[in-house]
């Protein structure tokens, strides 16, 4: 039986705090940490002052509707500001909805968090999602109502209004998807087509074909694989979708399991030792004591107890000190690796990874 829900926000969301929630979101799904310069974060000023809106925003929660009971989350169990840096923690329990490892939900909770109807879900996972390689569906009046399990509306001009017109506007405005409809009478039975664009659609259908090609002779169920993969790269982006897959493909003789089933646990961190990017900073340094206080700023910004350690400080300090132009250098320890290309031609790069383990 379907699990029957409904998520919506307390209050309802201005531009900017989407576009905050949704960073933030994506950060704690990738296990980095929500901290932030106050001046780096593009928010307006409340009675001039961004502190004033962090403030009112982080009084944020949700309603999770379930079928026989009505549960409030608040967002943030708090945030923090120290040293024009501000630190935003989330509620556990909208973290353990976020994550549901435990398949609470039948959906994504946080891809369909921001719609406003209730219906839009069903479609956006039922049509849109498993015909991202398509350009248009076709589907009749009878089979579109089945899906979104709306069944009141006679009249086309009240399917419109109240159906088609709000789910459209909620995938536009919510997703990546942009849908356009038009609708046709054959025989006195109505097909409504949708056409459906992406602006990052091309590029991400191009990465999974370009996946699918290169590790073909590992991949048993290629259209699944495909659709797990491209799952992966919205939710995650290319580069840990592309990780997952190598890590996968190196511990393949490890696991007593097929390898789209290995693939699959490497993606839901069921599986593997791999290391997280939490950060990528370009800079240009005049010289090397100016690139080992960046890296050093970075660092400070991370809650992890061996930055402070005085032996690793003077690890990190003395591997700077030795590198040479244009030379890239790995530092790893216990918990985190750092990678350092020093180049005052063009720019530097300082990379930050989080060792995570499952």
């Amino acid at each position: 039986m379907k699990k029957i829900y409904f998520v919506e926000f307390s209050s309802p969301l201005i531009k900017e705090e989407k576009k905050l929630i949704r960073c933030l979101i994506e950060k704690e799904l990738r296990l980095s940490p929500l901290k932030f310069l106050l001046d780096d974060l593009e928010v307006p000023e409340l009675k001039s002052s961004k502190i004033n809106f962090i403030d009112r925003f982080s009084r944020k929660g949700v309603y999770i509707h379930f079928s026989d009971e009505v549960l409030y989350i608040p967002i943030f169990e708090y945030y923090q500001f120290k040293d024009n840096v501000v630190e935003f923690s989330f509620n556990q329990l909208f973290v353990k909805y976020l994550k549901d490892e435990e398949k609470i939900f039948q959906y994504n909770l946080p891809q369909v968090l921001f719609f406003k109807c209730d219906f839009s879900k069903d479609f956006f996972y039922e049509i849109v999602k498993p015909n991202f390689l398509n350009s248009k569906i076709e589907l009749t009046l009878d089979e579109l109502k089945a899906v979104i399990n709306k069944d009141k509306y006679k009249r086309l001009y009240d399917v419109k209004r109240f159906l088609i017109a709000p789910l459209v506007e909620d995938i536009n405005l919510s997703t990546d998807f942009k849908l356009s409809y038009k609708i046709e009478k054959i025989d006195k039975n109505y097909t409504i087509i949708f056409y459906i664009k992406n602006n990052r659609i091309d590029k991400e259908k191009n990465y999974v074909e370009n996946f699918l090609r290169l590790y073909k002779y590992y991949i048993l169920e290629p259209e699944k694989i495909g659709k797990i993969i491209f799952e992966a790269i919205q939710t995650y982006g290319y580069d840990y979708a592309k990780d997952k897959l190598l890590l996968a493909i190196k511990n393949k003789k490890k696991y007593d399991l097929k390898f789209d089933d290995i693939f699959e646990k490497f993606l839901s961190n069921e599986l593997g030792d791999f290391y997280i990017n939490l950060k990528t900073v370009e800079c240009q340094p005049k010289d090397l004591e100016q690139l080992r206080k960046i890296v050093f700023k970075e660092l400070s910004f991370l809650d992890i107890p061996e930055v402070a350690k005085f032996e690793y400080n003077t690890k990190v300090t003395q591997k700077i000190f030795a590198m040479k132009e244009k030379e890239k250098i790995e530092i790893i320890s216990e918990n985190l690796k750092l990678e350092i290309l020093y180049n005052t031609e063009k720019k530097s790069r300082i990379i930050i990874y989080l060792r995570y383990n499952k």
